[in-house]
C-alpha cells in the first residue's frame, strides 16, 4: 500500500499512470474507501471515488482531494494484499475488505492496514468476479515466482520483447457484464503509451 501513486488526465477523468507491463482492466465509481492503521498517515480515511484494479494492484482515486491531508489516490498491490473476502450483510451495503502491507515496510513487516471497499450504487457481478479473477492469476504467477504477465500463459510461451505492449488477459475479454453493475472493462487502454511510469514499481511482484 502506497499514499498517492501517479495519476494521469484522461477522458474518464484522473487515472493511475500504468507501469510498463501493466494492464488497467476495469473501474469502478461510486465506491466509498475505508482505510484504516496507516502508519504514515491518519490513522482512519473515507472518501468516495474510483476503484481501478489492474494485473499488478487495485488503485482507489477520490472524487475530491482530501484538502487535509493532501491525499488522492491509494494504491493497493495485489502481491501485498490479504485476507480480503466479500460481505453481503442484511442492513447495510456490500462490501469488500481485506488487509494490505505498506510499500515502505513490505510484505511482513509491521502491521498491514486494513481496507474495506463499500459498493453503495448497482450490483457487483461484473466486479466481483474480475476481482477474484486478477487476483487468482496474479497467485498463478507468484507461484511460480515470476512477475505477473497481462497477457495469458497459453498465449506467449517466451517473455514478451521489452518493447510489445500489453495486451488484455482473456478473462477480460469473455467477461459477462451485469447490467446492474456500473463497473467499466476496459479492453482498450484509457491512456497513452507515452504515459507510462518509466520506473519499475516500488513494491515487490513476488
Amino acid at each position: 500500500m502506497a499514499a498517492n501513486p501517479p495519476l494521469v488526465e484522461s477522458p474518464q477523468g484522473l487515472v493511475p499512470a500504468p507501469y510498463a507491463s501493466e494492464w488497467i482492466g476495469l473501474a469502478r465509481s461510486g465506491v466509498d474507501i475505508r482505510i484504516d492503521g496507516h502508519p504514515q498517515g491518519p490513522d482512519r480515511w473515507d472518501r468516495r471515488g474510483t476503484i481501478f484494479i489492474t494485473n499488478l494492484r487495485m488503485v482507489f482515486v477520490a472524487e475530491v482531494p482530501d484538502a487535509a491531508t493532501g491525499l488522492v489516490a491509494y494504491d493497493l498491490p495485489l502481491s501485498y494484499i490479504t485476507q480480503h473476502s466479500f460481505h453481503q450483510p442484511i442492513l447495510g451495503c456490500n462490501n469488500l475488505k481485506g488487509q494490505c502491507w505498506t510499500v515502505e515496510q513490505g510484505p511482513g513487516q509491521g502491521t498491514p492496514i486494513r481496507w474495506t471497499i463499500y459498493f453503495k450504487k448497482g450490483g457487483v457481478g461484473t466486479f466481483l468476479p474480475l476481482f477474484h479473477s486478477y487476483v487468482r492469476a496474479y497467485a498463478q504467477q507468484r507461484r511460480g515466482s515470476e512477475p505477473p504477465a497481462p497477457a495469458p500463459a497459453d498465449v506467449a510461451s517466451a517473455p514478451p520483447e521489452e518493447t510489445s505492449e500489453p495486451t488484455p488477459p482473456t478473462f477480460l475479454r469473455t467477461a459477462l457484464v451485469d447490467p446492474n453493475d456500473p463497473t467499466r472493462v476496459f479492453l482498450t487502454q484509457p491512456v497513452e503509451e507515452s504515459d507510462r511510469i518509466k520506473e519499475p514499481p516500488k513494491f515487490s511482484l513476488i
